[in-house]
């Protein structure tokens, strides 16, 4: 029987999850009912291995193994039981938004990082699965990006976002609505948001139970509304960010192929992280007459990003609708760029707001656009054709920034390519599996690369990553709608001057 977990759970959500003594006999016999027991009979619990536990899947699985084995459950149904449990045992979405209100007057940084350790405790955001996830530092590359492979997040292409968008519908509209918090069908009961006002609106936050970086936040609109970057849109952020003055908060662009999985639904990222683009010189500063106590500099990186400084808000907003007006208008046949094409739109921008070291308000905005071609039916702004064995969804704002995130798939896929390279596999070139044949290009590649040698281990990953993080670093540069080649650059240029910038001397 499971009877020592279940008191060691509950003892657990007493410490961890603020679970009243008074509601434990409730939530101890709602978990029994879930399991399928109606008798108990008490057990000890060793209270300082429980209270030093991180998370609470040594206690939790158990439980859960326990009624697939009796029969209680399907094996397909571990996270939904895991999930309700664990939904049970957590504080009541309105008591925790309260609480984390007081937090948030007194100091947002600890606010966040109390309410982030809860959703670990409670396991919405599961550190033991997440934990898995692979990462690394493109340390070889120029702009020094950084990779992950997510072993929990679905791979969306384009073609399955455009559907996506097309089919919304029931209850609840989408997977990043309010109604999802405590649904079940979703496995969202131990699910816990917080509300913020934005721009006048009401809007909610919640920790990402993906965890790209560390306390990954999603800000959401409480309205089933799709993503627009408008003239609203560097306003939401900003308000956003004085809510958490210690987080960067973006948006990804509004339209498919330069977006997210999620464009039905208006919603921004971000979190306690530095994403490798922050870090970027400034190639160029320029000077603006309409703005002219805003600092400006053309960014040193992959793709066109400008940067804006200001202490004002207000000036800055006034700065980013100005460059998101005239870049939505935008056309320079000359380097391909059309804004619209009957009567759609393809211009747009990702979006960062956060705050320098001198508490200054940061704007970067990252030109965006869709447009596609005979040759790049996905985008010619997009990853092209033959990088699509590493990435072939959109590429968002996390991962133009320089932090990609790479799909699941490829944690068993470089472990078998590896042992082709050491020899442990035998490789025949055309006859890889179906799920292997979009390497087929890379591992050839790797073989002349590596000659007659047959490497360790080691060696054979490392190369195998250098391969990858080349590969994420050329991504980048498709998703340029002005290419660094001297033609890209007068194009650029063209584009700066039409925006009223005049590039300063150096000194």
């Amino acid at each position: 029987m499971v009877y020592k977990e279940i008191e060691s759970l509950l003892y657990f959500a007493n410490v961890h999850l603020l679970l009243d003594e008074l509601d434990m006999p409730l939530v101890r016999n709602q978990i029994l009912d879930s399991i399928g027991l109606d008798t108990y009979e008490g057990s000890e619990v060793e209270y300082e291995v429980v209270e030093a536990l991180e998370c609470p899947c040594s206690l939790l699985d158990p439980i859960v193994d326990f009624a697939v084995e009796s029969g209680k459950i399907d094996a397909s149904k571990k996270e939904y039981l895991g999930n309700k449990i664990m939904g049970l045992l957590s504080k009541n979405p309105s008591d925790l938004a309260d609480l984390f209100a007081v937090a948030q007057k007194r100091n947002p940084a600890k606010a966040t990082q109390w309410l982030f350790d809860y959703c670990i405790k409670n396991n919405y955001v599961n550190m033991c699965k997440n934990s898995k996830n692979k990462h690394w530092d493109a340390k070889a590359t120029s702009g020094k990006l950084e990779v992950t492979i997510n072993l929990a997040k679905p791979e969306f292409s384009v073609a399955q976002v455009k559907q996506a968008q097309a089919t919304e519908s029931g209850y609840p509209l989408c997977g990043i609505c309010a109604e999802n918090e405590g649904y079940a069908p979703r496995n969202k009961q131990n699910m816990r948001t917080v509300p913020l006002t934005v721009a006048g609106q009401d809007w909610f936050m919640q920790f990402s139970p993906y965890s790209y970086f560390n306390q990954h936040i999603i800000v959401i609109n409480k309205e089933h509304t799709p993503m627009v970057i408008d003239q609203t849109t560097i306003t939401k952020l900003l308000d956003v960010q004085d809510h958490l003055p210690h987080y960067f908060v973006g948006s990804n662009s509004d339209l498919p192929g330069v977006g997210g999985s999620i464009l039905g639904h208006e919603h921004f990222q971000g979190g306690h992280k530095a994403l490798p683009m922050f870090f970027a010189k400034d190639r160029r500063v320029f000077k603006s007459a309409a703005h002219p106590l805003v600092t400006v500099s053309e960014i040193d990186w992959y793709n066109n990003a400008i940067r804006a400084v200001s202490l004002d808000r207000h000036r800055l907003i006034a700065f980013g609708n100005d460059i998101l007006e005239k870049w939505k208008s935008y056309s320079d046949e000359s380097v391909g760029l059309l804004s619209n094409t009957n009567g759609e739109q393809h211009h747009t921008a990702s979006l960062c707001v956060r705050r320098d070291k001198q508490d200054r308000y940061v704007l970067e905005i990252i030109l965006r656009s869709n447009i596609a071609s005979k040759e790049h039916p996905h985008g010619v702004f997009h990853a092209h054709a033959d990088k699509h064995n590493i990435k072939s969804e959109a590429i968002g704002l996390i991962e133009a920034m320089g932090l990609f995130v790479l799909p699941g798939r490829l944690d068993a896929q470089m472990d078998e390519i590896v042992g082709y390279l050491t020899k442990e596999l035998k490789y025949t070139a055309g006859k890889l599996s179906d799920e292997m044949k979009c390497h087929e290009e890379m591992i050839d590649k790797l073989f002349k690369t590596q000659g007659s040698s047959k490497p360790s281990k080691l060696e054979a990953t490392l190369n195998l990553k250098d391969e990858i993080n080349a590969t994420c670093e050329q991504i980048l540069l498709d998703t340029a709608v002005f290419k660094q080649d001297s033609k890209g650059k007068d194009g650029l240029n063209k584009f700066f001057a039409h925006c009223g910038l005049e590039e300063k001397e150096a000194r």
